[in-house]
């Protein structure tokens, strides 16, 4: 299995927690362009665990995600999304201090409209609100077959 994250550091700390994982995980330092080295239709899942938000292009990795899915594969994600209404609001207005602060993290993504329009099915993924954080409010979870 192979998992890539942009961030050095997080990168680091993802190799850590692979060495205790049942199954063997390689992790790499890549962007969203890692998945344009891999064939098409040649891979199960494609997990964006907590990255769509700092991906650069997530349409592109999105798009380059489900080439590479095999027709039975799933896409699996669990990410952050922007808010509605007055939380949503606030979201956009410190987007881009946030991004400087936070590893290139941008809080309002509309990630799960992302996932639909790179051609996924997004039946199965679900919204939980979560009040931990003023200014993340909204996960969403789940997994999505490429559409037919």
């Amino acid at each position: 299995m192979i998992a890539i994250e942009p961030d050095r550091s997080m990168a680091e700390r993802a190799r850590r927690r692979a060495r205790s994982a049942a199954a063997r995980i390689e992790v790499q330092i890549a962007d969203d362009t890692f998945l344009a080295g891999i064939a098409p239709r040649s891979v199960d899942a494609v997990v964006f665990p907590l990255s769509l938000c700092t991906i650069d292009a997530p349409s592109r990795a999105l798009e380059q995600a489900r080439r590479v899915l095999k027709g039975s594969g799933q896409l699996v994600v669990l990410e952050h999304v922007r808010s509605e209404g007055r939380v949503g609001r606030f979201q956009d207005a410190v987007a881009p201090l946030w991004k400087g602060v936070a590893g290139g993290c941008r809080l309002n993504r509309r990630t799960r409209d992302a996932i639909a329009e790179a051609g996924f099915a997004v039946d199965g993924l679900r919204m939980r609100r979560i009040s931990r954080f003023f200014f993340i409010q909204e996960l969403l979870y789940g997994s999505a077959p490429p559409a037919a």
